[in-house]
């Protein structure tokens, strides 16, 4: 048997045919589609409930977009803030500006030093009083040869 030729249903019995039942159909008039009235009720007020969903939910996330900017732009603020006061506190803290400013006290660097020992409470050293009146030595630049003390 050849692939072209055309397959053929079997034959059928005698007495039988091949149409199919007829069903009872009947004329729908405007009055009779009334009975499908609530579902195009329920499909639109499906219809609705999800488009107003959407709307909030959109609302919320853009709502929400601008909170992210906000907190963004105080974060950013915030970090140079405090960038800055680091920046201030290194200034303040610097080797030369320390020994300036104990200077300006009227410190002097000490000539002796005397130690407490915590172990039995006793004073290790001699301590003198200072009546140098020499300025701190700190090194400003690395590879000065003469400490100053600006």
């Amino acid at each position: 048997m050849s692939q072209l030729t055309v397959a053929r249903p079997a034959p059928l019995p005698s007495g039988t045919s091949r149409t199919r039942p007829r069903r009872d159909l009947r004329v729908v008039d405007a009055t009779g589609a009334a009975d499908g009235g609530w579902f195009r009720w329920l499909c639109g007020g499906l219809l609705v409930a999800g488009l107003l969903a959407v709307l909030l939910l959109n609302t919320a996330l853009v709502q929400g977009s601008f909170r992210h900017n906000e907190l963004e732009a105080r974060s950013a603020e915030l970090s140079d803030r405090q960038e800055a006061l680091t920046q201030e506190i290194d200034e303040q803290s610097a080797p030369a500006r320390l020994a300036e400013r104990a200077h300006g006290m009227g410190m002097v660097p000490a000539t002796s030093t005397a130690y407490i020992r915590l172990s039995d409470h006793s004073v290790v050293g001699v301590a003198k009083a200072s009546t140098d009146d020499r300025r701190f030595s700190v090194v400003t630049k690395p590879g000065s040869s003469s400490p100053d003390a600006r």
